[in-house]
């Protein structure tokens, strides 16, 4: 009952904006189109409230839909993330139609997170929460991630 063994390579691609909104906030509506293991159209903003990420290279994480940091500048200081998106699903190796899974229409999530950089060291935590993803799934799932950077 597992899934077979396989090579799926898989495209991705992401559009998106950032529009200011004052100082120290930002919103970024986007678009990402996925084909491979699993094809989907996702549409969805981030809303970010403070310098954290400002000049940044951040990048999403696939499963959650956090944005990290992966270029950051030592600015010490916080910010707060808000988001959501909706994806619709044509289909996915991980859950096969012949092993019995008929999945949703569309995939939602919701998501928090704290970005903190101090002078040597940052951390990232965030929570979303991930809709069902097939049908007979009895509820959506909460999951959390963390980041931790160390210069030493």
């Amino acid at each position: 009952a597992q899934i077979g063994d396989g090579v799926h390579p898989t495209f991705v691609m992401e559009l998106g904006k950032d529009y200011a909104l004052g100082d120290a906030a930002r919103l970024r509506p986007f678009v990402e189109a996925r084909a491979g293991a699993e094809t989907l159209l996702r549409a969805g903003a981030d809303l970010t409230l403070g310098r954290i990420g400002q000049g940044e290279l951040l990048v999403r994480d696939p499963a959650n839909g956090q944005r990290y940091r992966v270029i950051q500048q030592n600015t010490p200081g916080y910010s707060v993330v808000l988001g959501g998106d909706v994806a619709f699903v044509h289909s996915s190796v991980f859950l096969p139609e012949d092993g019995g899974y008929t999945l949703s229409d569309s995939r939602n999530r919701l998501r928090a997170g704290l970005h903190w950089q101090g002078e040597k060291s940052s951390v990232f935590y965030g929570m979303t929460w991930l809709g069902e993803e097939f049908e007979g799934q009895g509820e959506g799932q909460v999951v959390g991630s963390v980041r931790l950077n160390l210069d030493f």
